[in-house]
């Protein structure tokens, strides 16, 4: 506190020094040139003031383009009524005169010519009648058995590989028919390519029954039953009935899905036991 009124005390002291220079001290007398050059620098300094009548000729052109505005806007405007178009001038149809040739009736010459194309005509469409369709399986006709086994072994073409099998029958070749028959991949194709045939070979087939190989004999019943009807029944009833290849007949019989060789099988079990017939049921299944 003592300290801070020392500062203060001090302060004062040396403003009533500064005071008593200033109070003795003389400032130089201004000249002439100095006051008018310091006139000068005043002048252009000092902004320039716009005259009042300037300011008054705006505002009166302002006020002049407001009304015009406002004498524009509200003054009622008048509907200029507009005429509608004319019609367009239609111009008057401009005949013209077709021409129409002069035409003669047809000499001798040119009715020879005539009669000739027609005939020349109907030969080409007769011709193209009676034209000999391609016959798809030529190039497999061309083929023994043994190119024909391969070809349908080999192929993944279904209906090639059909066609082969169906060349095979047609050529009574019942050996490699009943390869493909014991194939598991080829015998649904092969047993229905058999029951597609016309005429299909069902003597040969019975006398397959006689093969050397178990597994051939049963192929041979198994085709014989896709194909089974009343009179192939009855010869495979007959064939139980004597002992002629019994097994392979009651396998036949046994792959046949007709009413009518359901019927015969149980007829079957007179000359036949049911334990023989259970045992051609098992080599069935052992081997389809």
């Amino acid at each position: 506190m003592t300290r801070d009124r020392e500062d203060n005390f001090a302060g004062d002291a040396s403003d009533a020094m500064l005071d008593e220079l200033l109070a003795q001290a003389r400032w130089p007398e201004p000249d002439s040139q100095s006051e008018s050059r310091l006139r000068m620098r005043c002048g252009m300094i000092r902004p320039t003031r716009t005259p009042v009548y300037r300011i008054a000729i705006a505002v009166a052109a302002m006020i002049a383009i407001v009304v015009g505005i406002w004498f524009v806007e509200t003054r009622p405007r008048s509907r200029i009524a507009v005429a509608p178009p004319a019609p367009p001038s239609v111009a008057p149809p401009v005949t013209v005169e077709k021409y129409a040739p002069r035409v003669r009736p047809l000499g001798p010459v040119e009715r020879l010519v005539l009669i000739e194309d027609k005939l020349r005509n109907a030969q080409r469409a007769k011709a193209s009648s009676q034209t000999v369709k391609p016959d798809p399986l030529a190039w497999l006709r061309r083929l023994d058995n043994a190119a024909l086994v391969r070809v349908a072994s080999a192929t993944n073409d279904a209906e090639r590989r059909d066609n082969a099998i169906r060349l095979l029958l047609e050529r009574n070749d019942l050996q490699s028919f009943l390869y493909f028959v014991l194939r598991p991949n080829t015998r649904n194709e092969a047993l229905a390519v058999l029951h597609e045939m016309p005429n299909p070979p069902t003597s040969q087939l019975l006398a397959e029954l006689n093969h050397r190989q178990v597994d051939y004999r049963l192929a041979a019943a198994k085709a014989l039953g896709g194909l089974c009807d009343q009179k192939i029944d009855r010869t495979l009833l007959l064939m139980v009935a004597t002992n002629n290849h019994r097994r392979e007949a009651i396998a036949a019989l046994l792959s046949c899905s007709d009413p009518h060789a359901k019927q015969l099988l149980s007829q079957a079990q007179a000359y036949a036991s049911a334990d023989e017939i259970r045992s051609v049921q098992h080599d069935l299944n052992q081997t389809f």
